[in-house]
């Protein structure tokens, strides 16, 4: 089986790379050629968003096109456009961000509101709408996926932003860490090779075609828990602080966005879909393990890292 990934560098990409060519595929990335591939694999350079360089993929003749880099309906058009009736499988990497954000204990379903808070929520979800209009054109098979948070390699957030690193290196030092929302909304954190495997699971997979998955980590945590987890591995005696949401976002309301639009609200994704149907998944990668590596990996990244320094030390004095 041949796969061309639109991207293929990213963390989510390069996941899905590794767990592909373990899985004996050919991997093919399609990308501007700026940032070398952690596996050697062939590299097609082009720009996602010119038809001319997209068409230059079809001459490798792929039976399966994983997109990492559609972010609106126009994309989606576009990717249409070219590959109509010349493919048999497009999977499409959506976003939980196209669910209506709530506070619930409720499980986010595929069947569950889509009304995105946010202007990236929006277009994954009228993307979505433009890639299942061609399949009941059958124009192509579509499977599409909806991961909530991915981590791993260098990337990790925190309660508040996109800096994990920051809040572990407070645990390290002991020093105190601050919650929002006292600590009791859900999350779940999924570890990329998991995202990888069942991207490479549903590879050619007929009976994903025109259906639509949640992809997340499965255990059921609150941001408590995540807190109390990371402090464990890290034998941390650091106090947690609990603040209001908009305290902090008015500090930064830019910096912050992703607590005001993401992590103050419960995200508990289903993924009963996910387990009955794509034959060969399995959630390997659970979360303690993934952070324990995500920590091994990323020592002495976390031991520097200064980032939210000076934000932190504004809201620990925010009266």
């Amino acid at each position: 089986m041949k796969i061309v990934i639109l991207g293929g560098t990213g963390l989510l990409s390069s996941s899905i790379t590794k767990m592909c060519v373990a899985e004996g595929k050919e991997v093919i990335h399609f990308n501007r050629g700026n940032k070398k591939p952690e596996y050697e694999v062939l590299t097609i350079q082009g720009n996602r968003y010119c038809k001319e360089d997209l068409e230059k993929i079809l001459n490798y003749k792929p039976d399966v096109l994983i997109d990492m880099l559609c972010f609106s309906g126009k994309d989606a058009e576009l990717a249409v456009n070219t590959f109509a009736d010349k493919i048999e499988h497009y999977i499409y990497c959506s976003t939980s961000c196209v669910y209506t954000p709530r506070i619930s204990q409720d499980w986010i379903t595929e069947e569950s509101e889509t009304r995105p808070f946010t202007e990236y929520g929006q277009g994954k979800l009228q993307a979505e709408k433009v890639f299942l209009e061609a399949m009941d054109k059958k124009l192509f098979n579509v499977t599409i996926f909806r991961p909530g948070h991915i981590f791993g390699k260098d990337f990790l957030v925190n309660n508040l932003s996109f800096e994990g690193g920051y809040v572990l290196k407070r645990l390290l030092n002991n020093e105190s860490v601050v919650l929002t929302e006292a600590g009791k909304r859900n999350f779940q954190a999924c570890h990329a090779d998991n995202v990888g495997l069942a991207f490479a699971k549903a590879s050619g997979l007929k009976n994903t075609y025109g259906r639509i998955y949640n992809l997340s980590g499965e255990e059921e945590y609150t941001w408590n828990d995540i807190y109390l987890i990371e402090k464990e591995l890290l034998n941390s005696k650091s106090q947690i602080i609990y603040k209001e949401t908009n305290q902090i976002v008015a500090i930064d309301p830019v910096y912050f966005d992703f607590l005001k639009t993401y992590t103050r609200f419960d995200w508990k994704q289903s993924t009963k879909r996910l387990n009955s149907e794509i034959i060969g998944y399995v959630y390997n990668t659970d979360f303690k393990t993934g952070l324990l590596k995500f920590i091994n990996d990323n020592d002495e990244k976390i031991h520097s890292c200064e980032t939210e320094k000076y934000l932190y030390e504004k809201i620990l004095n925010h009266k």
